[in-house]
C-alpha cells in the first residue's frame, strides 16, 4: 500500500510539470508500457527497460526582451556515469516557447560548453519560456557503440544554463522522446543556472 500511495504522489506531481496529455507514471503499474531498449535483471531475471533521455523543460515566462533570448539559455547538457563525463550529442527534441528569441541552432548545445552565452557569438539556445507550445529540449548522449547511453539511478545531469539573470527549468529523465509519453521521471525542479541533480527512483519498467 505504502508503494503505491509513493507512485501515486509521483504521478501527481509529474502532471503539474508536464502537458496535461501525458506523463502520468502510475500507468506503468498495470502494465502499460511502451516497448524499447531493454536488459535483463540479474536478480529477477526480467527484461527491463532502460530511461535514455534528459528533458529540460523551461519555466520562465515568454515576456519580450531587447535581446532575444527569452527564456532559459542552454550552453549544454551533460551526464556523470559510471566516472566519466559524457556531453550531449543528440538533440532528439526541441520546441520554443512564444517569447522573441534568435537564438535557436539546435546544435550548440551539443559537446562541451563555451561556459558563456556570448550573443554575439550565439553558442547557446534559448528556449522561449513557457507560452504557445512550451521551450522544451530533449537529448540523449551516445555510447560507443552508437546507441544512446543508458542512465541509471546515481547518475548525475548538469545543465549548463547562463545569462546574467536568474532563470529556472525542470529536469526529466525518460524512457522515450515523446514529451506527451508516460515515463518521464523527475530529476531536478525548479533548478537555475549551472545546476545537478541526482537521478533517483527510477523505476523499473517491464518490457512487454
Amino acid at each position: 500500500m505504502k508503494t503505491r500511495i509513493v507512485w501515486i504522489v509521483v504521478a501527481m506531481a509529474m502532471s503539474n510539470l508536464l502537458p496535461a496529455t501525458g506523463c502520468e507514471l502510475s500507468e506503468c503499474m498495470e502494465g502499460d508500457c511502451s516497448e524499447g531498449p531493454d536488459t535483463e535483471n540479474p536478480d529477477t531475471g526480467q527484461h527491463v527497460q532502460h530511461f535514455r533521455y534528459v528533458l529540460i523543460r523551461d519555466l520562465e515566462d515568454s515576456e519580450s526582451d531587447s535581446y532575444g533570448t527569452n527564456g532559459v539559455e542552454i550552453d549544454g547538457v551533460e551526464l556523470r556515469h559510471g566516472g566519466s563525463a559524457n556531453f550531449a550529442d543528440h538533440v532528439e527534441f526541441i520546441s520554443f516557447g512564444s517569447g522573441e528569441t534568435d537564438f535557436q541552432d539546435q546544435n550548440q548545445v551539443l559537446g562541451t560548453p563555451e561556459g558563456t552565452c556570448e550573443t554575439e557569438d550565439g553558442n547557446f539556445v534559448s528556449l522561449g519560456g513557457t507560452g504557445g507550445t512550451g521551450g522544451y529540449l530533449v537529448v540523449s548522449f551516445e555510447t560507443a557503440s552508437g546507441d544512446p547511453q543508458a542512465i541509471m539511478n546515481g547518475d548525475q545531469v548538469v545543465v549548463h544554463e547562463c545569462g546574467d539573470t536568474i532563470e529556472f527549468y525542470n529536469v526529466f529523465i525518460g524512457l522515450e522522446v515523446d514529451i506527451t509519453g508516460p515515463h518521464w521521471h523527475p530529476c531536478g525542479q525548479t533548478m537555475s543556472g549551472v545546476a545537478t541533480c541526482t537521478v533517483i527512483g527510477l523505476p523499473e519498467i517491464p518490457d512487454q
